[in-house]
């Protein structure tokens, strides 16, 4: 079959346009072609005479019926399914290409001789000449460090949404060189990356994020986004099913794990999106979302349905974890309070689920090691109970309410001070 056109990318163009901008894709500098648009991508002769080697690095949205041409350099062949030359028969499919609709990020080295083309006249692959599956392609005319590399995938990954491949684990560095993304130490929550950025360096700014994946079901929303800013998630790739807890909750079985970097936002927003779980109908009568933040605080959703949940202003720390919880009533499963000074962070958690005997537990993680004060007071404001607790960050205590009504619990640790109120039916 014989490829009837292909589209030529302007270099003068693009590259005075980078330039002037001042924009490197991922900040490594100086790319022959840097193409943000749907056109094939094939590489010219004055191009070609300037380099001893070729990288190249595209996105492609592959539609499933058909595989689609994205570059033509030299005598290989990079598609939306495969890497291919075709003269010699050498073929590298990539997985789940056939069935997947998400985009892909295909980046494909050669070295050059003076016997390779520009042009390829015919090949036995099923292919169509449509241009509408490519992206974005990014060309140097060099062979790219692994850092480069690092840069460009995660520039491109957390712009379209898509998961750099985990199959040895890859981390995701900024455009600046910061790692925003260890990929050791999130190696369980490795599944569906994406995240929000302002990446100054290479023109892209995102304040709103979801996976490209077909069960991407989170959808991150910050105000603003300040310069190289980061918020990354990515979940264990649990399944999207409910677990019963011990007490009266249900627990979906995925959980999120989120990194920050730079002067990330203090909130954010998250949605999600319930049609995915597993279950026909994901909320009883009388049940509601929450949003369990390190499996202490909670955070109610709005009433949005069965089918959808959000959740406004959920404070965001480095390396915190989050699930969805569904459970029946307006009391949570635990209150909690998260609150931020200098350096420091203080969470409290007291759980409810036994308030009809008066057992109150608490939980107290602080991120430094200091003492903890608990007292317990009564609507009169008489005290009823203290308890006290020294030389660790976190703590498990346990109130008693002495009788029926409303009860008011204290806790200080390190000059930081939360209270709330408790009942007893």
């Amino acid at each position: 079959m014989a490829m009837k056109s292909l589209y030529a990318i302007c270099f003068a163009l693009l590259t005075s346009s980078a330039l002037s901008a001042q924009h490197m894709p991922g900040g490594v500098s100086m790319p022959l072609l840097w193409a943000k648009d749907s056109s094939q991508v094939i590489i010219p002769d004055s191009l070609l005479a300037q380099s001893q080697f070729l990288t190249s690095t595209q996105v492609v949205q592959p539609k499933a019926e058909q595989e689609r041409v994205t570059i033509s350099m030299g005598e290989a062949l990079a598609t939306s399914c495969r890497v291919a030359v075709p003269n010699v028969g050498e073929y590298i499919n990539f997985a789940g290409a056939e069935c997947s609709a998400a985009p892909r990020i295909v980046t494909m080295s050669r070295r050059l001789c003076e016997a390779d083309a520009t042009r390829l006249t015919s090949f036995d692959l099923p292919m169509s000449e449509s241009a509408d599956s490519i992206c974005e392609s990014i060309i140097f005319g060099r062979q790219l460090s692994l850092n480069e590399r690092q840069k460009i995938d995660t520039y491109l990954a957390l712009k379209y949404g898509v998961t750099l491949d985990q199959t040895t684990p890859s981390s995701y560095v900024g455009s600046d060189g910061r790692m925003v993304w260890d990929s050791e130490v999130n190696i369980e929550h490795s599944h569906h990356i994406f995240g929000i950025c302002n990446d100054t360096n290479s023109g892209f700014y995102s304040s709103v994020a979801q996976s490209a994946d077909e069960d991407g079901i989170l959808r991150l929303v910050a105000d603003t986004v300040s310069p190289m800013a980061y918020v990354v998630v990515g979940d264990d790739g649990n399944r999207l099913r409910y677990k019963q807890d011990d007490g009266c909750t249900k627990r979906l079985g995925r959980s999120w794990k989120v990194s920050l970097s730079g002067d990330a936002p203090k909130a954010m927003s998250i949605s999600f999106n319930a049609e995915q779980i597993e279950e026909a109908f994901p909320l009883e009568d009388g049940e509601s979302y929450w949003l369990s933040i390190n499996d202490t605080a909670y955070v109610k959703s709005a009433d949005l349905g069965a089918m959808s949940a959000q959740f406004d202003d959920v404070p965001l720390r480095d390396g915190m974890t989050f699930t969805i919880v569904a459970a029946k009533g307006d009391i949570a499963p635990e209150t909690e309070v998260v609150h931020y000074e200098a350096n420091r962070t203080l969470v409290v958690a007291a759980a409810k689920n036994k308030t009809d005997d008066g057992i109150v537990n608490i939980r107290i993680q602080s991120t430094c090691v200091s003492p903890v004060h608990v007292n317990l007071y009564g609507a009169d404001g008489h005290l009823y109970d203290m308890q006290r607790g020294d030389g660790g960050d976190f703590y498990r205590l346990s109130l008693t309410l002495p009788g029926v009504g409303v009860w008011i619990t204290t806790v200080e640790c390190g000059g930081d001070m939360w209270s709330t109120k408790l009942i007893r039916k």
